[in-house]
């Protein structure tokens, strides 16, 4: 029988921890042998989870012991930092938890906890892919992988952004019960179940999220004049700076080079044709400044893992 300790979300966030105990009951139904528990940090009071209530049935002082620790998402309508430092007791917990074997995994921006407790320094690790640029800076001992959707090393395993944080919970089934029944229950709840990228689901927000009014200006300049013909020289020329420098301030407060920052813009913008437009793929190419279509190509697969015929499949919005 494994014991699974569900803390609590941190903020209004009902969806992940309603979809979570879906997967656990239905496993449950199915004759997987586990029990499962709703773990507060700190007490067993009603907790809004619009448009839900919902409240705990223990706290971390009341659990001694348990196989595994599932850290669900931080809500990012709420501090980041007013979470973090609220939850010293939470780390010591978790990390209390693993010392005595059992195995952690967080579940989208519930990175957030996982990487504070230290579990995660020196191991590659996955969250939303919204919030990799600030991970990046707080957490800097930890390997982020913007693309992944599941990573795992010494019994620490971090999952993906959003909805796809549940091939996680799928994962760490698979590796304990019946394959046929696990599958069964990613079938069911029609989870797109392995998944290995969470590139196709890129929703480019412009880093825009920083203090630095030339990188801003930079910034601004490059989504008006995205193309591919973009001179760096020239546009660091224009801002009075050397094209190194600007490249290094750019990456340090974007998290995007020069080059991979234009190619986003280039690529959003062409998901955004092709989810709204009937256009074919060569039509796409040279109104976005492409002369050589294959090459257009390869770099629409390198930032969204797919080709851009497959994607307008799958998203466009107008048949």
């Amino acid at each position: 029988m494994k014991k699974i300790s569900l803390l609590m979300p941190f903020g209004n966030h009902s969806l992940p921890l309603a979809s979570t105990i879906a997967i656990l009951n239905i496993a449950q139904s199915l004759g997987c042998p586990l029990d499962y528990q709703l773990v507060s940090p700190k007490n067993k009071r009603n907790f809004e989870m619009s448009p839900f209530m919902v409240k705990a049935d223990t706290t971390i002082a009341e659990v001694t012991a348990t196989d595994l620790v599932i850290v669900s998402p931080i809500d990012t309508n709420v501090s980041i930092d007013a979470v973090l430092q609220e939850a010293p007791q939470l780390f010591e917990w978790i990390r209390q938890q693993y010392t005595q074997g059992a195995e952690v995994v967080s579940l989208c921006t519930g990175a957030y906890i996982l990487a504070a407790t230290g579990l995660l320094n020196g191991k590659e690790a996955a969250s939303h892919f919204s919030v990799m640029t600030d991970l990046r800076q707080r957490f800097s001992e930890v390997n982020w992988q913007k693309d992944a959707i599941i990573t795992e090393k010494d019994r620490v395993i971090t999952s993906g952004g959003a909805l796809s944080s549940l091939n996680a919970l799928i994962y760490w089934l698979l590796k304990y019960y019946d394959r046929h029944k696990v599958l069964s229950i990613a079938k069911k709840l029609q989870i797109d179940y392995p998944r290995t990228s969470q590139k196709p689901y890129y929703i480019f927000s412009n880093q825009k999220k920083h203090q630095d009014e030339l990188v801003l200006k930079v910034q601004e300049y490059m989504e008006q004049y995205q193309g591919e013909s973009l001179n760096f020289d020239t546009l660091a020329e224009r801002h009075h700076i050397s094209r190194r420098s600007l490249n290094r301030r750019f990456k340090s407060a974007t998290g995007e080079s020069l080059r991979s920052y234009q190619q986003r813009i280039i690529i959003e913008k062409a998901k955004e044709q092709l989810e709204y437009k009937n256009i074919t793929v060569q039509e796409l190419a040279y109104r976005l400044g492409y002369v050589d279509v294959a090459s257009f190509r390869n770099l629409f697969y390198k930032v969204t893992g797919t080709l851009p015929n497959e994607y307008q499949k799958k998203f466009a919005l107008i048949r």
